[in-house]
């Protein structure tokens, strides 16, 4: 499970070059169901092909980072609780500032292996033990997978 939840955010950062297909179980969902502004709702025929939404944590931030929180398994089915961290350079600001998400996967076994059913990650405040953590220079890092002209 681990395997596949730190699988699934490496495959979320390569931008546009990302298939996180492979990870999913069939009739997945990743939730929320629909890509805000420019996509609208999307029928449910359409929703693996808009899997890399834009507004997921993974996918937004410069620098990402998780932990997995909680982890509930039975025989074929299990739940994981991950919280989410990401940094982006604030150019206005001159630093770098923090965000963060709660996340959860559904995971079922298929054939040996851990498929993502559901992801849904929610922009959450920090908790505080996460406040006073250092904030990593992102000056000089490259942008985010992500880019407004995709």
């Amino acid at each position: 499970m681990r395997e596949t939840i730190a699988d699934w955010y490496a495959e979320l950062r390569k931008g546009k070059d990302a298939r996180p297909w492979n990870f999913l179980a069939p009739n997945a969902e990743v939730l929320p169901g629909e890509c805000p502004d420019r996509c609208g709702p999307q029928p449910r025929a359409l929703k693996l092909p808009r899997l890399l939404y834009p507004h997921h944590l993974v996918r937004r931030a410069q620098k990402f980072d998780y932990d997995i929180e909680k982890m509930t398994v039975e025989s074929t089915l299990a739940r994981v609780d991950v919280w989410e961290r990401g940094w982006t350079y604030a150019w206005a600001l001159k630093k770098a500032t923090v965000a963060a998400a709660d996340a959860w996967f559904i995971l079922e076994k298929r054939d040996g292996a851990w498929k993502i059913l559901i992801y849904s990650s929610e922009t959450r405040a920090l908790r505080p033990k996460d406040r006073d953590a250092p904030v990593p220079d992102l000056s000089d890092a490259p942008l985010s997978p992500f880019s407004p002209k995709d």
